[in-house]
């Protein structure tokens, strides 16, 4: 087994982590100085630069080969100013955005897009596989972020053109049931069509929220 060491600014998941066995940590900092390897994901950018290279983040408050895991979707020129400054002190780092959603992640079957070096990734790897099942290495630094860009921007049309679809569809008096039955079993059929289902039939409260696909965009 691993020990865990967890910090997050929603308390009820912390306390669920804790629950399990993890260890609740006080500060970025002390995350920095007691793990070897450390996983982050954030909002965005901004909280990736502060996390990582404030005087009491993760950067200047390393051990001496520790690993960083930046699972944040953001731009690949941060991921790559970030890996540098990793870099300098001869931390290795990835970025490695993810694909799966809430149901992946609990299933752990998600899917990681890692930039970064061969040897680095080779050592993110193992920690990856404990929460995901398709683990690309996309290249150097930053490329992780380039294709989970990619990906979303395809997520992000698809979803688009399938619910304009359900509204022409619904707006003109069809039945939900039968218009999804429709688009799942001829060339409408897609990831999307298949995850969405019906107008009105699934809770999406857990799900990717439109602002961060908007940020992403």
């Amino acid at each position: 087994g691993r020990s865990v060491h967890v910090l997050d600014m929603n308390d009820q998941a912390v306390e669920a982590c804790v629950g399990q066995g993890a260890v609740r940590a006080e500060s970025v900092q002390a995350i920095a100085k007691e793990c070897d390897v450390v996983v982050t994901m954030l909002p965005s950018s901004k909280q990736v630069m502060s996390v990582y290279t404030d005087e009491d983040g993760l950067v200047p408050n390393a051990k001496e080969d520790a690993l960083f895991i930046d699972c944040t979707t953001l731009e690949p020129d941060v991921a790559k100013s970030v890996w540098s400054q990793a870099s300098d002190r001869s931390v290795q780092m990835v970025d490695a955005p993810v694909s799966g959603g809430v149901g992946g992640a609990e299933a752990a079957t998600l899917s990681f897009m890692v930039g970064g070096t061969g040897d680095a990734f080779e050592r993110a790897n193992p920690i990856l596989s404990f929460m995901g099942k398709n683990i690309v290495h996309c290249g150097e630094s930053g490329s992780g972020q380039v294709a989970k860009i990619c990906n979303n921007l395809v997520l992000a049309i698809s979803m688009i053109g399938l619910n304009e679809g359900y509204n022409l569809a619904l707006s003109h008096g069809m039945d939900a049931k039968i218009i999804a039955d429709i688009f799942n079993s001829s060339s409408a059929q897609s990831w999307s069509s298949n995850y969405v289902g019906p107008p009105g039939t699934k809770d999406y409260s857990t799900g990717f929220k439109v602002s961060l696909m908007k940020k992403d965009l």
